[in-house]
């Protein structure tokens, strides 16, 4: 019914009736799969789940209302960049900044709604592309993409060195980290040894540049805290 009330030709959405359609879109979106998106539906988070699948995206490509299609791909968008930035510092970054740049070339006009729309939907296509392959977690993903930054290290490494390192790096820091670690210094002291010895064993990166390890430290701080609470 909103959403009828919404497209009717001469029609002003006011905030409550357009939160309320965004709320409809989201639930059918969370719907179109069954019962697999049960959690997504119970509001409990399950970072597996998505509903920016093709679908979905084409339902909201096809809608008439074309500027409450532009707000809840960006909504959207936004709270799967917010999921995937308290694992992945690399993504994080590189989503947020794509999503910050369509937004600002709508906003000042450089871009129609339906290009907008078309920009996002491609967006939305590159996160849910970009999962780790097979034989990585997602952890080991995170510090692999952190590592693969550093040019020189894919050019003399290598990649399979490269996802060695990965798995090194994921259990030997979760095997490690403490609660709050961040704050203590101390702890953060021997974590951040720990990783340069790890990273200088594997010579990593080859050109030496601190960027690179820092990289790596900054994905190590974004773990920890969840990894101290898995110890007994």
């Amino acid at each position: 019914v909103s959403l009828i009330k919404l497209t009717r030709a001469g029609t002003r959405e006011s905030r409550i009736e357009k939160q309320a359609a965004l709320r409809q879109l989201v639930a059918k979106g969370v719907l179109v799969e069954g019962v697999q998106d049960l959690y997504r539906t119970l509001g409990l988070e399950k970072p597996d789940i998505s509903v920016l699948d093709e679908t979905f995206l084409q339902q909201i490509s096809e809608m008439p209302t074309k500027n409450l299609a532009a707000e809840l791909l960006q909504r959207l968008i936004e709270d799967e960049v917010k999921a995937r930035s308290r694992k992945n510092v690399v993504q994080a970054k590189e989503f947020t900044k794509k999503l910050e740049e369509a937004i600002n070339k709508y906003r000042n006009r450089a871009l129609t709604t339906v290009q907008v729309i078309e920009e996002l939907i491609q967006l939305a296509k590159e996160i849910n592309e970009a999962k780790p392959p097979e034989g990585l977690t997602d952890e080991e993903f995170a510090f692999y993409q952190a590592l693969v930054q550093n040019e020189s290290a894919v050019r003399e490494l290598g990649h399979p060195a490269l996802i060695a390192l990965a798995h090194e790096l994921t259990d030997k820091l979760r095997k490690s980290a403490t609660i709050n670690w961040q704050t203590r210094k101390s702890a953060r002291a021997e974590m951040i040894a720990m990783i340069k010895v790890l990273l200088a064993r594997h010579r990593y990166p080859p050109d030496a540049q601190k960027e690179a390890v820092d990289r790596v430290v900054d994905q190590a701080e974004l773990l920890a805290d969840n990894w101290a609470f898995e110890h007994p």
